[in-house]
C-alpha cells in the first residue's frame, strides 16, 4: 500500500505521565498458535475482510489463517537468513500474495519449508538491500533528521525496499537526500510530508464533551453507577474509562486485561498520553500503578480493587460480543499488510492493514504501528487484535491521508512487557 500524505493528532484522553519504569528484560518468544483457535468464515473480521476484497467469507478466513500459519516460517526466515533475508509481508490486491524477500539468491531450504497450506500463495523475490540494512539505514537517517531539526517521520517500506521519508515537502526531502552520503541515500526515499493535525496536548488541557461531537457522550450529570454495566463485577479490555476535572468530563478505552508476575497482579493496559486527570472503571477510581511515554513508548497500566472485581482474559468488542484472548504478538512478528481489528468506545470495532510496523520520528526511536483504520478520541488506549484471539497493541494516535481516508498508530504489546514489565492476560 503507497504511502499518502498523513496528518497525526495524538489523542488527549489518556494520562501525561514521566516514565517511572525501567527495562523490563529481553522480550520472549511468542507462544505456539493452537490449532483449534482457527479463524471461521463467521466472525465479524472474516466478513469485514471478504467485503473489502471481494471474496467469500471461506476465502477470506483461508488467508487470514495464513497469517497463524506463516509465524513460525517467518521466525526461521529471521533466525536462520537475517543477512539476506528482506521482509515478509502480504499483499491484497490485486492478487493474494505472501511475498517473501532475499537480497540474494533464495536460498534452497526457504522454498522448501513454506508451509504446505501457503505454497500457493508465497511469492519469493530477489531485492537490493537485506532488512537488517535498511533498520540500520532508518536508525541512521533518524539521527541525521533530529540533528538537523528536521521533524520527518519514517518507516520501511518493503514493498519498495527502502526507507520512506514523510518530508515536510519535496524539496525538503529531496535537499536532505543531496546532502547525506550517497551511500545511505540510496537506501532512502521521499514520500508525502506529514502534517501535524492537531498539538499535543499540555498536561491538565480537558476538551469538553460539547467539543467532542462523538457518540455515546457522557457529562458529570450522567455519572456511572453500578446498574449503567452488566456484568458489573467482571473487568474486561475495551471497558469505557471515565475522566472527570473542574466539571468537565471525557473517556479513553481500557486496552487488554494485564497481570504483573513480578507483583502477583492483575489490571487494564491504557495509553499514557493526555490530560492528567483521575480514571475510574464505573464508579470506582483505579490505581495508575506505572507508566512510560516518551521515544515512541505509550503505556500505563492499571490496578482495580480486587472485591468486587475479576480481572479475566477478555475484551468487550461492543456489538461484536466479548472476545477470549489466548496469547499476544510481538511488533517485529506482526507482518506489514496483516489484518488486524480494533476497538474504541468512540467509532467501535473496525478492521484493516499494517502499513507499516516501523513507523518513527526524530526524538522517539521506538517503533510503533500504522494501520488504514479509522479511529478517533476516545478510543484511546483501546485494544487492537488479530489472529481471532491475540493481542496486538492499544491505541494511541489517529492520522488522516491525503486521499480524505484516515488510520491509526498503534503502541504494540511488547511496549507493555519491555517498559512496564506486564503482558496481557492470556488465560482465565
Amino acid at each position: 500500500m503507497s504511502k499518502r500524505t498523513i496528518l497525526i493528532a495524538l489523542f488527549i484522553l489518556g494520562l501525561v505521565f514521566t516514565s517511572i519504569s525501567t527495562l523490563a528484560g529481553d522480550i520472549p518468544e511468542d507462544r505456539e498458535v493452537s490449532k483449534d483457535l482457527r479463524i471461521t468464515g463467521n466472525m465479524p473480521e472474516v466478513k469485514l475482510y471478504a467485503e473489502r476484497f471481494n471474496v467469500d467469507p471461506s476465502e477470506a478466513a483461508r488467508r487470514l489463517n495464513l497469517q497463524v500459519t506463516v509465524d513460525d516460517y517467518y521466525k526461521q526466515l529471521e533466525q536462520n537468513h537475517a543477512e539476506t533475508f528482506a521482509g515478509l509481508y502480504f499483499e491484497h490486491e490485486p492478487e493474494y500474495r505472501i511475498v517473501v524477500q532475499f537480497a540474494n539468491d533464495i536460498p534452497a531450504d526457504i522454498r522448501r519449508d513454506v508451509p504446505n497450506s501457503a505454497r500457493k500463495d508465497v511469492e519469493f523475490r530477489k531485492v537490493r538491500f537485506s532488512l537488517v540494512e535498511l533498520e540500520l539505514a532508518q536508525e541512521e537517517v533518524m539521527e541525521l533528521l533530529a540533528d538537523r531539526g528536521l521533524n520527518f517521520h519514517s518507516s520501511i517500506s518493503l514493498s519498495k525496499n527502502l526507507v520512506e521519508i514523510y518530508a515536510s515537502s519535496r524539496e525538503e526531502g529531496n535537499a536532505f537526500l543531496e546532502a547525506i552520503d550517497t551511500s545511505l541515500a540510496e537506501k532512502l526515499t521521499i514520500t508525502d510530508p506529514i502534517v501535524l493535525d492537531l498539538p499535543e496536548p499540555e498536561v491538565g488541557e480537558v476538551q469538553s464533551f460539547e467539543d467532542l461531537d462523538l457518540k455515546d457522550q457522557t457529562s458529570t450529570d450522567e455519572f456511572p453507577s453500578a446498574v449503567d454495566t452488566e456484568p458489573w463485577e467482571y473487568v474486561r479490555g475495551g471497558a469505557k474509562l471515565y475522566q472527570y476535572a473542574n466539571g468537565q468530563g471525557s473517556w479513553a478505552t481500557a486496552g487488554f486485561p494485564i497481570w504483573k508476575g513480578s507483583w502477583g497482579m492483575r489490571g487494564i493496559s491504557a495509553a499514557a498520553h493526555g490530560p492528567k486527570m483521575t480514571y475510574y472503571f464505573q464508579y470506582i477510581p483505579i490505581t495508575r500503578r506505572e507508566s512510560a511515554y516518551g521515544a515512541g513508548v505509550d503505556v500505563a497500566w492499571y490496578s482495580v480493587p480486587t472485591t468486587p472485581y475479576v480481572v479475566t482474559n477478555q475484551i468487550d468488542i461492543g456489538s461484536w460480543g466479548i472476545r477470549d484472548i489466548w496469547m499476544d504478538k510481538w511488533r517485529w512478528a506482526q507482518q506489514d499488510g496483516e489484518w488486524v481489528c480494533k476497538y474504541g468506545r468512540a467509532t467501535g470495532p473496525g478492521c484493516g492493514s499494517i502499513i507499516s510496523n516501523t513507523f518513527t520520528a526524530p526524538g522517539e526511536p521506538v517503533p510503533r504501528v500504522l494501520t488504514d483504520i479509522p479511529v478517533h478520541g476516545g478510543d484511546s488506549g483501546g485494544p487492537f487484535w488479530s489472529e481471532g484471539t491475540t493481542a496486538y497493541g492499544t491505541t494511541i494516535a489517529r492520522v488522516g491521508f491525503t486521499d480524505g481516508t484516515f488510520g491509526s498508530i498503534y503502541a504494540p504489546v511488547d511496549q507493555l512487557y519491555q517498559y512496564l514489565g506486564v503482558r496481557p492476560l492470556t488465560w482465565r
